[in-house]
């Protein structure tokens, strides 16, 4: 979001959002930050809102599973990417 925020992704080819269930997030942002959910809960609210970067980004990836399903799927996009630029 920062990126879309300063207009920088204007200069960009691609944007790319990786996002994730609002539940999710919070569990992630607590884990990491050890935060209590209220507090995780008020950083989510402090960004940029998620419909607005969707609306930017040329590619969304959903990220709720696994890091080995997450790895994959960024798999998929480095050979879609490669396809694209190489066109």
């Amino acid at each position: 979001a920062a990126l879309i925020e300063s207009g920088l992704y204007a200069v960009c080819d691609k944007t790319i959002m990786v996002t994730a269930d609002e539940d999710k997030i919070i569990e992630r942002i607590m884990k990491r930050d050890s935060l209590d959910r209220t507090q995780a809960t008020a950083r989510i609210m402090g960004q940029m809102n998620e419909d607005a970067v969707k609306k930017i980004s040329d590619i969304i990836i959903t990220n709720n599973g696994t890091k080995p399903e997450f790895l994959e799927k960024l798999t998929k996009l480095k050979n879609q990417l490669e396809l694209w630029f190489n066109e």
